[in-house]
Protein backbone atom coordinates (compact mmCIF):
# COMPACT_ATOMS: atom_id res chain seq x y z
CA UNK A 1 0.00 0.00 0.00
CA UNK A 2 1.33 3.42 -0.95
CA UNK A 3 0.03 6.20 1.30
CA UNK A 4 0.32 9.80 0.08
CA UNK A 5 0.23 12.60 2.59
CA UNK A 6 -1.79 15.75 2.66
CA UNK A 7 0.02 18.92 1.63
CA UNK A 8 1.60 20.72 3.47
CA UNK A 9 1.89 17.97 6.05
CA UNK A 10 4.24 15.00 6.11
CA UNK A 11 3.80 11.25 6.08
CA UNK A 12 3.77 11.35 9.88
CA UNK A 13 0.06 12.05 9.51
CA UNK A 14 -0.39 8.38 8.55
CA UNK A 15 1.65 6.69 11.31
CA UNK A 16 -1.35 5.10 13.03
CA UNK A 17 -2.91 3.86 9.80
CA UNK A 18 0.41 2.45 8.59
CA UNK A 19 0.87 0.64 11.90
CA UNK A 20 -2.59 -0.92 11.53
CA UNK A 21 -2.16 -2.03 7.90
CA UNK A 22 1.41 -3.32 8.21
CA UNK A 23 0.06 -6.51 9.79
CA UNK A 24 -1.69 -7.49 6.56
CA UNK A 25 0.24 -5.72 3.78
CA UNK A 26 3.46 -3.88 3.01
CA UNK A 27 3.02 -0.16 3.65
CA UNK A 28 5.02 2.73 2.25
CA UNK A 29 4.22 6.24 3.46
CA UNK A 30 5.70 8.92 1.23
CA UNK A 31 6.10 12.66 1.30
CA UNK A 32 5.09 14.21 -1.99
CA UNK A 33 7.78 16.22 -3.80
CA UNK A 34 8.28 19.58 -2.15
CA UNK A 35 7.07 18.55 1.30
CA UNK A 36 8.29 16.68 4.34
CA UNK A 37 11.88 15.55 3.90
CA UNK A 38 11.79 15.71 0.10
CA UNK A 39 13.58 18.23 -2.11
CA UNK A 40 11.81 21.54 -2.64
CA UNK A 41 9.99 21.86 -5.96
CA UNK A 42 7.15 23.90 -7.37
CA UNK A 43 4.18 21.66 -6.55
CA UNK A 44 1.59 20.82 -9.21
CA UNK A 45 -0.90 17.99 -9.52
CA UNK A 46 0.72 16.87 -12.78
CA UNK A 47 4.13 16.72 -11.07
CA UNK A 48 2.68 14.54 -8.30
CA UNK A 49 0.97 12.17 -10.75
CA UNK A 50 4.13 11.75 -12.86
CA UNK A 51 6.23 11.31 -9.71
CA UNK A 52 3.83 8.66 -8.37
CA UNK A 53 4.07 6.76 -11.66
CA UNK A 54 7.87 6.74 -11.54
CA UNK A 55 7.85 5.79 -7.85
CA UNK A 56 5.52 2.82 -8.38
CA UNK A 57 7.40 1.69 -11.51
CA UNK A 58 10.91 2.04 -10.07
CA UNK A 59 10.05 0.10 -6.92
CA UNK A 60 8.05 -2.52 -8.85
CA UNK A 61 4.98 -1.91 -6.72
CA UNK A 62 2.31 -2.39 -9.38
CA UNK A 63 -0.34 -3.30 -8.72
CA UNK A 64 -0.34 -1.13 -5.63
CA UNK A 65 -3.13 -0.12 -3.30
CA UNK A 66 -3.13 3.68 -3.08
CA UNK A 67 -4.40 5.80 -0.20
CA UNK A 68 -4.28 9.53 0.19
CA UNK A 69 -5.74 12.66 1.66
CA UNK A 70 -6.19 16.10 0.11
CA UNK A 71 -3.71 16.50 -2.78
CA UNK A 72 -2.45 12.97 -2.11
CA UNK A 73 -5.89 11.60 -2.94
CA UNK A 74 -6.10 13.71 -6.08
CA UNK A 75 -2.71 12.44 -7.21
CA UNK A 76 -3.80 8.84 -6.57
CA UNK A 77 -7.08 9.28 -8.48
CA UNK A 78 -5.45 11.03 -11.46
CA UNK A 79 -2.70 8.40 -11.54
CA UNK A 80 -5.33 5.65 -11.58
CA UNK A 81 -7.28 7.40 -14.36
CA UNK A 82 -4.17 7.81 -16.54
CA UNK A 83 -2.76 4.32 -16.04
CA UNK A 84 -5.44 1.64 -16.15
CA UNK A 85 -4.84 -1.16 -13.67
CA UNK A 86 -1.34 -0.43 -12.35
CA UNK A 87 -3.06 -0.25 -9.00
CA UNK A 88 -5.17 -2.77 -7.12
CA UNK A 89 -7.42 -0.29 -5.32
CA UNK A 90 -7.52 3.29 -4.13
CA UNK A 91 -8.89 4.86 -0.98
CA UNK A 92 -9.10 8.61 -0.95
Amino acid sequence: MVILESVPLTGKLWEHQAEHFKHTTDVIVVDLPGFGRSDRVRPTLDLYVRWLGRFVDELGLAPAALAGNCIGSLAALHYAARRPRPYSRSCC
